[in-house]
């Protein structure tokens, strides 16, 4: 091991062992993916700290570490986006787990283009607002969409009763300080909804996951993970299973890595019930334990 501290599970801080090492998908550069022994998480032992241009005005629009995402097209035409089928999606998910008024307070951790805000906002009137730090950060104030800055977020904590984070976690290189962070920002009772991709049916082929982009996706979780991240950092934990709301999910998650941008009527006659049950049992998002704060 070249580094003990880089050895060391970010996690949970046990010893890990290395999986192999897989080329980047932007930068020439070889990354080493590693799996704690202890908790499973798979995680790139050499992560790249450059933030700010990775997560650079190019990123949000297609043209970085992951080509798939276009959040300029998002924020030109958010009605028409299959994106909103995603946003759809969580508010039932989140309706099914609390309930949901003018009076609710919402954090969107790692918001984006801040686009769940503004659908949230519309559609069922909560008091929602947004915190990013990447370079989509003024795109989204400039629409007129409340984000926060990281001082402003620091003055928040105990004021949230929902907080969400859509495929952020896979980002931090630090899972700690994050799941810590988005604990103390909720009150009691307070309900923390996130997704992120399922390592657990890719155990043995991590370098042959396409989700596994290590620029970006630099913590890789099973369920069991998750679970072991949540208690750490004080959550109570919740196994609520397919829940209403993710036929939505992966309604757009299907038509996104079919390269679809724009809603179609069509779409609305598949049968995604079933199709949303049949690639759970795939990818396994439901698995995943959920956060709360009694």
């Amino acid at each position: 091991m070249k580094d003990d501290k880089m050895a060391s599970c970010p996690l949970c801080g046990s010893p890990s062992s290395e999986i192999g090492t897989k080329p980047g998908r932007w930068r020439k550069k070889d990354y080493t993916y590693r799996r704690c022994g202890s908790c499973s998480l798979a995680f790139v032992g050499n992560p790249d700290r450059d933030f700010a241009e990775i997560y650079g005005e190019d990123y949000y629009a297609g043209k970085g570490a992951d080509p798939m995402i276009d959040y300029c097209f998002e924020s030109r035409d958010p009605r028409h986006s299959i994106r909103e089928y995603e946003w759809r999606g969580v508010v039932k998910i989140i309706r099914s787990l609390t309930d949901l008024n003018p009076r609710t307070r919402w954090l969107d951790f790692g918001c984006g283009n801040g686009d769940l805000v503004r659908y949230v906002r519309e559609k069922v009137g909560c008091e929602i607002v947004g915190f990013e730090e990447g370079a989509i950060a003024r795109s989204a104030a400039r629409n007129g969409i409340p984000v926060l800055s990281r001082e402003e977020l620091t003055q928040r904590r105990l004021q949230f009763d929902v907080v969400t984070a859509l495929d952020v976690l896979e980002h931090l290189p630090d899972p700690p300080e994050t799941l810590g962070e988005i604990f103390h920002l909720l009150r009691s009772p307070g309900v923390f909804f996130y997704t992120t991709g399922n390592a657990q049916p890719f155990r043995n082929r991590i370098l042959e996951w396409k989700y596994s982009i290590p620029e970006i996706h630099v913590s890789l979780y099973e369920p069991e993970t998750m679970r072991r991240g949540l208690v750490q950092a004080g959550f109570d934990i919740s196994w609520p299973g397919y829940l209403r709301g993710y036929d939505d999910v992966y309604r757009h998650k299907i038509l996104k890595n079919l390269a679809v941008r724009k809603k179609r009527l069509f779409f609305e006659l598949l049968p995604w019930g079933f199709l949303g049950r049949l690639v759970d049992r795939k990818m396994g998002l439901s698995l995943f334990p959920l956060g709360l704060k009694r």
